[in-house]
């Protein structure tokens, strides 16, 4: 991946082929921007710096149901390919087998040679999704976070993540340790306004 500054041009580039790709899906931009989504026009920006290297950390979209996260999440996806997986998913998985739920959540998805191979997009983290196995119980949004974490640090591998909870929420449920890596590894960005489902 080269490593360069994002210039106007290219984020020009992007704003436009993200509010393109937007109104294709039949998304409001106008709606959004009036519902105080005007911090998801960010995206263009973040995926400009994603193609040419300039970011350390990946994403965490969280707000309230309804508010586009998981579109946003989908419209990164058609920009830069990479594996999308949600917490449901991972549940089964790692109730069939944890060996398989830790495969995915770390194998490389390309041949690059860089950390982008290890990139990921993980929707609805945080769910209501604990398991008990073999009597301890687990949370699959911790395991995920914590397992995200160790590819973070060991390949500068970035997770975009959405859920409900904020980051508070995140502490509150999984502890400090959790929330740490959370922050560590990902931008937090709050998602508010009208649902956009009604």
């Amino acid at each position: 991946m080269v490593h360069s500054e994002v210039n106007v041009v290219d984020l020009e580039h992007w704003t436009a082929s993200y509010a393109k790709h937007l109104s294709q899906a039949g998304f409001d931009c106008n709606l959004a921007r009036q519902q105080t989504l005007d911090r998801m026009f960010f995206l263009p920006d973040w995926l400009a710096r994603y193609r040419l290297g300039g970011l350390t950390r990946g994403l965490y979209l969280y707000g309230p149901t309804g508010r586009g996260k998981t579109f946003h999440l989908k419209a990164i996806r058609a920009f830069i390919r990479m594996p999308y997986l949600d917490e449901n998913k991972l549940k089964n998985v790692y109730r069939e087998d944890v060996e398989t739920f830790e495969e995915i959540l770390t194998r490389p998805h390309a041949s690059r040679g860089d950390g982008d191979d290890f990139d990921l997009l993980i929707d609805e983290l945080g769910g209501e999704n604990t398991l008990v196995d073999y009597g301890n119980r687990v949370d699959i949004a911790a395991e995920v976070i914590r397992i995200r974490h160790e590819m973070f640090q060991r390949h500068g591998a970035k997770t975009m993540l959405t859920g409900n909870l904020p980051p508070q929420g995140i502490r509150e449920r999984y502890g400090d340790r959790i929330h740490s890596r959370l922050l560590e590894m990902c931008r937090c960005v709050s998602i508010g306004g009208c649902d956009l489902r009604q």
